[in-house]
């Protein structure tokens, strides 16, 4: 068992006196196999499940019966062994770095009824942690089969474990982008794409506003100096430092909104998990305020709409 796991479970003993020791290291098991999430990322959500006092452990070698699902109104935050057959309608690239290799994922939106037996179709959100890229192509008519379901504040989301196994009933054509393969979107449906150098919104004042998505500096001064090698080295200061509370950009792109008084505004923000709770406080008034975590489950989006 190396240090880090070690440190994990003790730190959720600590809070959880009455766990097993042996669930709580199967539990961080679980999302290192399934998800490729380290016992240090894993550890809020696995404090948040032995705090419960609602632990559902299951081991590698646990024999699940499948959960045979056509509809995702009846899927449910228990459900760990999910087959499904649905039409993949987006696959994002995603990479991240696992005790110092480069893991390829992936993240995107799946459509129920992929053969047409109803009139209503609902998209579900998915991350895909297994690498299934070849198979998970838009446009493609799969089986999901060995899938579990997520939940975060009232919204459920599929998971595509390492485990997972897909199997292609309809192919695609299309084509999905490798991680550094621009993509020229002026070539999206025809599209004319304007292109404006400003100072937030300054400059551009009288336009329209529909949405708004912002990856301001947000970094707290005093904590720069924290950030690991590989963000510091390959992004200037002036990137990531939002001045004394991280704020310093966001609360002027807020109070720049709410001075032009643009309406029916969806906005998009990237914030530090230091200070999201500070800014949904502040955007109280506006009429929704939702906070999303990222795939490490931080929280790190904010998407309002006024």
């Amino acid at each position: 068992m190396n240090e880090e796991l070690k440190n994990a479970i003790n730190t959720v003993l600590e809070q959880c006196p009455d766990a097993s020791e042996t669930d709580i290291k199967n539990e961080f098991e679980r999302y290192e196999r399934d998800f490729l999430i380290t016992p240090k990322d894993a550890l809020r959500s696995v404090l948040r499940k032995f705090s419960s006092g609602d632990v559902k452990i299951i081991t590698q070698n646990t024999t699940r019966e499948s959960k045979k699902v056509e509809s995702f109104n009846s899927l449910s935050s228990d459900d760990k062994n999910i087959e499904i057959e649905d039409k993949v309608i987006s696959f994002n690239p995603w990479s991240r770095e696992i005790r110092g290799q480069q893991r390829q994922m992936g993240f995107g939106m799946i459509e129920e009824d992929p053969w047409g037996k109803s009139n209503s179709r609902e998209r579900l959100k998915y991350t895909d942690w297994g690498n299934h890229s070849e198979t998970m192509k838009p446009g493609s008519i799969i089986r999901i089969e060995g899938a579990s379901v997520n939940e975060y504040e009232g919204k459920l989301s599929l998971n595509i474990n390492q485990s997972s196994r897909i199997v292609v009933l309809q192919e695609s054509s299309e084509s999905i982008p490798s991680l550094d393969e621009p993509m020229n979107i002026s070539e999206i449906n025809n599209l004319e794409i304007n292109l404006f150098h400003s100072d937030l919104l300054k400059g551009v004042e009288d336009f329209d506003y529909d949405i708004i998505v912002a990856n301001l500096p947000y970094i707290p001064t005093e904590t720069l100096s924290n950030l690991k090698s590989e963000v510091v080295d390959y992004e200037p200061l002036v990137a990531l430092d939002g001045g004394n509370d991280g704020l310093l950009y966001i609360n002027r792109l807020v109070k720049e909104i709410e001075v032009k008084d643009i309406k029916n505004l969806t906005l998009f923000l990237e914030v530090d998990t230091s200070h999201a709770t500070t800014i949904l406080n502040n955007l109280s008034h506006w009429k929704e305020v939702e906070l999303e975590k990222d795939l490490v489950e931080r929280d790190r989006y904010i998407i309002a709409k006024r």
